[in-house]
């Protein structure tokens, strides 16, 4: 029987150990939108945001100066983002924890499709047993494991196609008072009784819209990213939202070989089109943060915005930027995550 996902199960509040990475809402929240946002300028590699700049680029992507502000604020206080303050200036960049698993995050987005056509015919099965005391550690497990594509067999037996990884590791050791054990297993035939195939827990049919949507609303906007018609706002706008709905079907989709499922089946196609869109907004985007950052008198963060096959191959670094010796001497070009003096700056 396949198992309703409501939207809240795709990226809890406690989705990520030690780092609150906000919960989506009926389209996304400003919180996510510029969490969205880092992973696809603050990440390669991990660079220091002037304050000012980080709170016009968060605007934006669709909120006022001021709710940009308590958005970055937020975060910051949430364990997303750390804070680096010189004199008057400040400057923020993504935690290792928040860097790390966006990171890892952005590299399931990149290849689950890929990786699904590799399956072995086998499951990976997570059973676990909680006291009755242990409810909500019991509540966070089971949204961890609706993130990383499982879903439930049985109570407390859940199952997904593809191998368990690194990310389920710190998921189930979190998991303090609950007992747990994980399979890698084939799936045998069981004569006289009735049989729950993994394989149907996934309500295709709900998929397949979420397919249609997702094509109705970004081959039109492909079409202008290769006409060269996207650019400013509209093309930063695009790139992290398009990255934010795609993410999506790493949940929703069985990731399973296309031969396993219905003819027609339309993650290749919502793939191509995440792409198109994704990577063809990349110069854009850069040229529109130059743009922000040269209107607000700041220095340009030395941001290399990355691709999907830089995602796939795991070429995101999470590394810090080291703040360049000729900046300090006072060069023209003022250092990655430098502000310049004496100009209008957003303070704490």
């Amino acid at each position: 029987m396949a198992q309703p996902l409501h939207r809240q199960d795709l990226l809890p509040d406690d989705a990520v150990v030690d780092v609150r990475l906000p919960r989506p809402r009926a389209g996304s929240s400003p919180r996510t939108a510029a969490v969205m946002l880092l992973a696809e300028l603050g990440l390669a590699p991990r660079v220091w945001f002037p304050s000012g700049l980080l709170v016009a680029l968060v605007a934006d992507l669709g909120t006022t100066p001021g709710g940009a502000r308590a958005v970055v604020q937020r975060l910051s206080r949430g364990g997303v983002l750390e804070v680096r303050r010189d004199g008057r200036e400040t400057a923020y960049r993504l935690t290792v924890p928040a860097a790390d698993a966006l990171a890892r995050g952005g590299r399931s987005l990149a290849t689950f499709a890929q990786d699904a056509e590799d399956w072995d015919g086998r499951w990976s099965l997570v059973a676990f047993s909680a006291p009755k005391h242990a409810d909500s550690e019991r509540a966070v497990l089971r949204s961890r494991l609706r993130w990383r594509g499982y879903v439930p067999l049985y109570d407390g037996l859940w199952v997904a196609p593809d191998l368990p990884g690194d990310a389920l590791g710190p998921v189930l050791a979190e998991a303090s008072r609950t007992s747990v054990t994980v399979f890698r297993a084939e799936q045998l035939p069981v004569d006289g009784a009735a049989v729950l195939d993994p394989a149907t827990l996934w309500d295709l049919d709900a998929v397949r819209e979420r397919h249609e949507l997702f094509l109705d609303e970004w081959v039109p906007v492909g079409e202008r990213v290769a006409a060269g018609d996207l650019t400013g706002e509209d093309a930063l706008r695009a790139r992290t939202r398009v990255a934010d709905e795609y993410r999506r079907f790493v949940v929703l989709d069985p990731r399973l070989p296309m031969g396993a499922m219905p003819p027609g089946w339309l993650r290749p196609r919502v793939r191509d089109v995440f792409a198109a869109v994704h990577d063809g907004t990349a110069e854009p985007v850069l040229a529109h943060v130059r743009a922000v950052a040269q209107a607000r008198g700041v220095a340009v963060p030395d941001l290399r915005v990355h691709t999907t096959a830089e995602l796939a191959a795991g070429g995101v670094t999470t590394e810090p930027v080291t703040v360049g010796e000729h900046a300090r001497r006072g060069a023209a070009d003022p250092a990655p995550g430098r502000t310049a003096r004496g100009r209008e700056l957003v303070r704490d």
